[in-house]
């Protein structure tokens, strides 16, 4: 079940149940995101990782992003907006 994905909408969440592997950072990222999201009388979020992305993409906030450059080799393309410091 994919209910996570794009136009998926409650900021009240308080936990984040990740079932299925991914190989994208990026969409792990998205996925954790959504029970990030501030709410009134939200405290924490939290992660259930059953997928062992945690392991292989690292911590939400120190992301790991390799193996997939535009050559197919060496660190992927990444930048954090100066902003809100998504990472890209």
């Amino acid at each position: 079940m994919n209910v996570s994905g794009t136009g998926f909408d409650a900021p009240n969440i308080d936990c984040v149940a990740l079932i299925r592997p991914t190989l994208s950072p990026g969409l792990y990222y998205q996925m954790v995101g959504r029970g990030f999201r501030l709410h009134p009388g939200k405290t924490d979020c939290l992660i259930l990782d059953f997928g062992g992305n945690v392991l292989r993409h690292g911590p939400v906030d120190q992301l790991r992003v390799n193996g997939i450059g535009s050559n197919g080799t060496g660190p992927a393309p990444a930048k954090e907006c100066p902003d809100c410091h998504e990472v890209i």
